[in-house]
């Protein structure tokens, strides 16, 4: 039988559990004790020190500190809660699985125990399902979060990149799914997404879904009655040449757009400017020194349907010559190919030039001649195709910019491709399996609100340098050691910080857990 035993050393009271027990080399009873704890005098609870350091469970911490410092950084914590006060602690739970892990949402109840979320409820698959057609189905408060969104980034002169991308779906019901051009050369229907984005902030600002068949050309007549309907004071847009049409050009005029935009080498105007100016262009006088490199250029006003624009024409010379030895290349390659087979027709060399070379047959002439056909160089059509090596022409309204300004302003295009990479590649959205359109609405926009954050991250890394130590996943899985222990009586504790944490936290001048 066991009694309890107190013990009072200075102001405190030991407990210990006695036991009588028979010793029988001495042939008498003896007490064995064990320690119990610590006695409350007031409340006479029975503390156990043992019990009390022992660890409960354990998360990952450091991470998910990151990504809510980050997401309350950029604002769209704020504009999220007042557009989804109900959804949007689930919203930027599944966001932060995306960019964390980059797996299906229905991983999400295995994650969310492995990661501190604070008021944040767990999800089941069907659950997550539900909050997809909810946010799908809610197009007032996304247009709301829209609105609010850019006016919180948006500022008068900001340049506004646009540009589209195509994402497929394997499902064959889904009403805005139509076959069209796909920039991932897949042979399935697809939807298109256009996607505005901030120059200054490196930042996607809002996103518009259209017909999978639609056009650039079409696309962008749609995206500037969005600008008006949205209420994007006077910026400059940023449009890549498939963009390019007389009638885009009249519309961005008429609506009192700024734009920049690059010229297809296919039109009869963009030929005249380049033979207006190809023979002056890499003169010494109009070199200049664009983001460490030599570039050749110079500016020619142009008339458009009755309106005075500007056209920029860019000489790259390192480029020009890397396009010219490819091209070569290609030409001595198709040469070999002949000598070594036996062709006799013409007919034959067009179905041989089809596959791998097929936009090689103006660089050649060809004549039959007893039983075998002779190749030529053209060389008027090589060095035709090649004043166009190295060219970029730009057209713009933008005015008191200077040659430099234009063409730095045009490559900061490349903010949207790495955006779309993001969409599509680095948050697994590259494939779209709902036939809902609710769902296929309501997944897109946690994906936009993913790439809103991710783009806030890589941004400052770019800007810090810390992209040449870490790409995003590698920064986030240093973070993931951060650990928050529980311990048995729900107390926290954070394991020690490491220096290469101290130094992302620094290197973004966000303050450390505590």
């Amino acid at each position: 039988m066991s009694f309890q035993i107190e013990h009072k050393v200075g102001k405190n009271i030991y407990i210990y559990e006695a036991t009588s027990v028979w010793d029988p080399d001495k042939k008498q009873s003896r007490q064995k004790r064990v320690y119990i704890g610590v006695k409350d005098p007031k409340t006479g609870e029975i503390k156990n020190p043992v019990k009390n350091n022992t660890p409960k469970f354990c998360k990952d911490y450091g991470n998910i500190y990151f990504l809510g410092k980050i997401t309350d950084r950029c604002g769209v914590l704020k504009v999220l809660s007042e557009s989804f006060p109900d959804e949007f602690r689930e919203i930027l739970a599944l966001c932060y699985l995306d960019i964390c892990e980059e797996t299906p949402h229905y991983i999400f109840p295995y994650w969310y125990e492995l990661s501190h979320l604070q008021q944040t409820k767990s999800m089941s698959p069907k659950q997550i399902t539900q909050l997809m057609e909810v946010l799908g189905k809610n197009e007032e408060s996304r247009e709301e979060f829209a609105r609010q969104w850019i006016k919180s980034i948006d500022r008068p002169g900001n340049g506004l990149l646009f540009d589209i991308t195509s994402i497929s779906t394997y499902s064959h019901r889904l009403d805005i799914a139509e076959y069209g051009y796909n920039r991932d050369l897949e042979t399935l229907p697809q939807i298109n997404i256009g996607v505005l984005y901030s120059q200054e902030k490196q930042i996607p600002l809002s996103y518009r879904v259209y017909q999978g068949s639609i056009s650039d050309v079409a696309t962008l007549r749609k995206e500037v009655e969005h600008i008006k309907e949205v209420g994007i004071r006077k910026s400059t847009l940023i449009l890549d040449r498939g963009f390019y049409s007389l009638k885009n050009i009249q519309d961005l005029v008429s609506a009192g757009l700024e734009f920049i935009i690059g010229m297809p080498m296919t039109t009869n105007l963009t030929k005249g400017i380049i033979e207006q100016m190809y023979e002056k262009l890499n003169l010494a006088e109009n070199a200049l020194l664009v983001e460490d490199s030599i570039i050749y250029g110079k500016m020619e006003e142009v008339e458009i349907g009755e309106k005075k624009l500007d056209a920029f024409i860019y000489l790259d010379e390192k480029r020009r010559s890397l396009e010219m030895e490819n091209l070569l290349r290609r030409v001595i390659e198709v040469e070999a190919k002949v000598a070594s087979s036996k062709l006799k027709h013409k007919a034959e060399f067009t179905e041989m030039l089809a596959g791998k070379w097929g936009n090689l047959a103006d660089m050649f002439t060809v004549s039959e001649s007893d039983n075998h056909i002779i190749i030529n160089r053209n060389n008027r059509n090589i060095e035709d195709k090649s004043k166009r090596f190295g060219i970029m022409v730009l057209l713009t309204n933008k005015k008191n910019q200077t040659i430099s300004d234009i063409l730095i302003a045009y490559r900061q295009r490349d903010y949207v491709e790495k955006f779309f990479d993001i969409l599509k590649n680095e948050t697994d959205g590259d494939r779209l399996r709902s036939h809902r359109k609710e769902m296929v609405e309501g997944r897109l926009f946690v994906k936009f609100i993913t790439a809103i954050i991710f783009s806030a991250i890589y941004s400052d890394m770019r800007i810090s340098g810390l992209l040449k130590k870490y790409s995003v996943k590698e920064l986030l899985y240093e973070l993931k050691k951060l650990r928050l222990v529980t311990m048995s009586n729900n107390k926290n504790f954070i394991t020690e910080i490491s220096k290469k944490q101290r130094d992302i936290f620094n290197a973004f001048q966000l303050p450390l857990p505590l």
